[in-house]
């Protein structure tokens, strides 16, 4: 038996399984507004925003604060792959997020009897098997 989803369903399922694909790949400074050079870069601890360190040294010695957040420059760099590694985290826990989303929605399917159990269960593993996974790769990545 096949499950007739709405169609706000059905946008909402591929949007989730798209995001799948999903991969930042350009730092760019809110600054300069260009690609950030070499291997290493500001990221503000407290909004995540991303400077090339010469725009971040830059600002902090005229005394402003960051661009996004107001909050104090304090300009300790780190690699751009403890950036990715950060930013692969937050893509992962917004995909998580949007994947808690569909599986209520299919439970509330079930829950009001719109879909028998087989079909709930057809419908929910995958949904699980991918929060699974991601939780396991956040994890992986934090460690």
């Amino acid at each position: 038996a096949t499950v007739d989803l709405t169609e706000e369903e059905q946008k909402e399922l591929a949007l989730t399984e798209g995001e799948m694909a999903i991969e930042k790949q350009e730092f760019i400074c809110v600054v300069h507004k260009g690609p950030i050079e070499g291997e290493e870069i500001y990221l503000c601890p407290h909004c995540k925003t991303f400077y090339c360190t010469k725009c971040a040294k830059a600002l902090k010695e005229k005394g402003e604060k960051c661009w996004s957040c107001d909050n104090e420059i304090n300009v300790t760099t780190m690699s751009k792959d403890v950036s990715k590694t950060q930013e692969k985290i937050q893509d992962l826990e917004q995909k998580l997020t949007s994947l808690k989303d569909t599986a209520k929605m299919i439970d509330e399917n079930y829950f009001s009897a719109a879909v028998d159990e087989d079909e709930y269960n057809r419908m929910k593993k995958p949904i699980m098997d991918k929060i699974a996974k991601i939780l396991a790769d956040i994890k992986t990545l934090k460690s």
